[in-house]
């Protein structure tokens, strides 16, 4: 019913979809968006039931029932990695200036990005966090 449980639910995301909403690209920011009877009433529409024999929460088999009866379905595995590892770099590049930019200005994404390139040579994470929150 919340933003912050929405994030966290597989109910919500399979409606969203549903609905068409493209969550990576926005995630609504207002519970007014979850609450909306559109929104309630296809995640009322989604049952989750775990896979037999998957160890982890990457893995999903979907099965959407038409009302003519008939079923479209779709296997996928997120845990499975890009083959070209600079592809994937630049989508989790790309989904951090996202998520990030709806905290701070652009600079300080990108300069969030230059310094996550190479965090390895910070020389501190308290201080990498305090410059970039500005605590």
């Amino acid at each position: 019913s919340t933003v912050e449980e929405a994030k966290f639910s597989i109910r919500f995301v399979a409606a969203a979809a549903l609905l068409g909403m493209d969550t990576g690209a926005g995630f609504p920011v207002e519970d007014s968006a979850i609450a909306d009877p559109a929104v309630q009433s296809a995640i009322g529409l989604v049952e989750v039931a775990a896979l037999p024999g998957v160890d982890h929460g990457g893995a999903a088999e979907i099965e959407m029932r038409l009302t003519s009866g008939e079923v479209l379905a779709l296997g996928l595995n997120s845990m499975v990695g890009f083959e070209d590892l600079d592809a994937e770099q630049a989508a989790i590049e790309e989904k951090f200036r996202r998520t990030a930019s709806t905290l701070w200005s652009p600079a300080t994404v990108d300069d969030a990005v230059r310094r996550l390139a190479r965090f390895e040579q910070e020389p501190s994470v308290r201080g990498f966090v305090a410059d970039l929150t500005g605590r």
